[in-house]
């Protein structure tokens, strides 16, 4: 079973008092941007957000489960000195960062943007695990693909 979240503080706390304890819940896995828009909030000492990360990761790793933070870095030029400093800081604690990209039109759909997209996470020790086609009742005209495209 997985449970996708967007991560409140009291999530990440109800998972490691709670869930950690069903025995058929063997991964978790948390979505976020914030290492991708507010990579200083990982930094950041007095955010107790990422200390309750740390430790459900630890926790979990404790118990024989795998705790994840799924980010979403779409481009290499999302990546700053601060992102690679709070990436840097999770890899240190043991968290498993993973990304998932969302393929868009004229951004991100050509080999060479997705290569130094791919190698930058590689650097941080950050897992790319998927690529997205937006979806096509989205909204999003403009950043529509053709499955052929994608091949």
């Amino acid at each position: 079973m997985r449970f996708f979240v967007r991560c409140p503080l009291y999530i990440l706390r109800l998972t490691r008092s709670r869930l950690l304890r069903i025995p058929h819940i063997r991964r978790f896995r948390f979505a976020s941007k914030g290492l991708a828009v507010a990579p200083g909030r990982i930094l950041d000492r007095t955010d107790p957000w990422t200390d309750a990360l740390v430790n459900l990761s630890n926790r979990g790793r404790d118990v024989g489960k795998q705790v994840c933070l799924h980010t979403h870095f779409n481009h290499p030029n999302e990546i700053s000195w601060i992102t690679k400093a709070a990436a840097r800081y999770l890899f240190k604690k043991g968290v498993i960062v993973r990304n998932q990209s969302v393929l868009l039109k004229g951004i991100n759909d050509s080999e060479q943007v997705m290569e130094r997209l791919i190698k930058a996470l590689a650097n941080m020790n950050i897992q790319p695990v998927s690529r997205f086609r937006e979806p096509q009742d989205s909204g999003c005209l403009h950043a529509k693909l053709h499955v052929l495209d994608n091949l």
